[in-house]
């Protein structure tokens, strides 16, 4: 492809004596880094694919976006898909080079975390040993790290909370994992940056104060936070490798609600989300100096996504989905807004989704498994890498 440069400025006309053919590569770097910053990651990715210049340009973080899903399948990690909002279209990852056991039967996929395009992912076999593995797996560029394995047993969503830090493209990146044991009356946690060769593990008693963790694990300021079904507060601080338990004032709150919330950091503080929405449930902040909880009316520019993995955007007013809590009901994902105190299907975001299929399964499932896959085909929000 060529452009047409005029050298004599005061020429008119379409004399080709003044004109020099000069081909798009030679377009100035600082030019093109100002047209990258304007781009979403697929259009990045169109641009660096033209020519070795263009795709050799220094990264630019792309224009924000909403969250793409992701769909996968708890049973097989082998492929997945990926759907982009905003161009309405759905990619499919033929191979991710994660490879599944000879009985898929005896084999879980759990998905815990999503941060900037990285996704935690536990792989926990049920054959002649039993294991539990940890990695971290990029969809968008098809990268794994592996951790350490787990010598131990299934690691399950009721048993146990996992989370990381960064993603492994920063020297700040940690892996956490807490599991309870009440038989031990002990939590014991696991924290392992990657390339570590074994986990770093820590055994706290409560014995004087039970903690039954039921929510998902957050980390802000070198600490993970997480809540328990007694309406208190954990903390491990990561720097002292210290555990302490918070008796929390959340009276406006009744037991049951607690197994019905995620919590969320955005901004500093943290937030209490309800996993589905009906009329009367509302949202909480957390008040650290005090420890209780203050309901809120709004997010402002804020838009909150929940699910099995849960993403808070920053302000989304160009994008009219800001005060917006979306989730996923049914298989299909849907918004709740809290300016109009109403739940709606998100058939204008990710309508290319809500009307392929009535639910994960008719859009995802391969053929061997139609007939039988059930609750194992999962979609969760991840946002292309910035």
């Amino acid at each position: 492809m060529l452009i047409s440069v005029n050298e004599n400025k005061r020429t008119r006309g379409t004399n080709s004596e003044n004109e020099e053919k000069r081909p798009w590569a030679d377009l100035l770097e600082e030019l093109m880094e100002n047209i990258m910053g304007n781009l979403f990651f697929v259009d990045q990715a169109c641009v660096r694919a033209v020519c070795k210049r263009w795709k050799s340009i220094r990264h630019v973080r792309p224009k924000r976006q909403i969250p793409w899903l992701l769909l996968w399948h708890t049973k097989s990690l082998t492929t997945c898909k990926l759907y982009d909002p905003c161009y309405k279209k759905t990619y499919l990852i033929r191979d991710t080079g994660i490879k599944d056991t000879d009985r898929k039967e005896d084999t879980t996929y759990t998905l815990w975390e999503s941060k900037k395009g990285w996704l935690l992912i536990s792989h926990s076999a049920f054959t002649h040993e039993i294991y539990t593995s940890f990695f971290l797996y990029n969809p968008f560029s098809n990268e794994r790290v592996e951790l350490p394995k787990l010598n131990e047993g299934y690691i399950g969503s009721v048993s146990c909370c996992a989370t990381f830090s960064y993603p492994p493209t920063s020297p700040n990146c940690v892996v956490f994992i807490m599991r309870y044991h009440p038989r031990k009356d002990t939590i014991e946690i696991k924290t392992c940056h990657p390339g570590n060769k074994t986990w770093t593990t820590s055994f706290f008693s409560y014995k004087d104060s039970t903690f039954f963790p039921q929510m998902n694990v957050v980390y802000m300021n070198a600490k993970f936070y997480c809540f328990d079904t007694n309406q208190a507060l954990g903390i491990f601080d990561l720097t002292e490798r210290s555990w302490i338990v918070f008796p929390v004032n959340i009276e406006v709150l009744d037991r049951k609600s607690i197994y019905r919330k995620v919590m969320v950091e955005t901004d500093g503080e943290l937030l209490l989300i309800p996993k589905i929405f009906s009329p009367n449930t509302a949202i909480y902040k957390l008040d650290l100096s005090q420890m209780k909880c203050v309901k809120i009316e709004s997010l402002g520019d804020r838009v909150v996504f929940a699910g099995p993995a849960i993403l808070v955007s920053g302000s989304e007013k160009d994008q009219g989905v800001e005060d917006r809590i979306y989730f996923f009901r049914n298989s299909k994902p849907e918004f709740h807004s809290l300016k109009y105190h109403q739940s709606l299907p998100a058939t204008s975001t990710y309508g290319g989704i809500c009307t392929e299929g009535s639910n994960v399964d008719s859009l995802f499932c391969w053929k061997e498994c139609k007939a039988t896959c059930g609750d194992h085909c999962n979609m969760t929000w991840i946002e292309p890498p910035l």
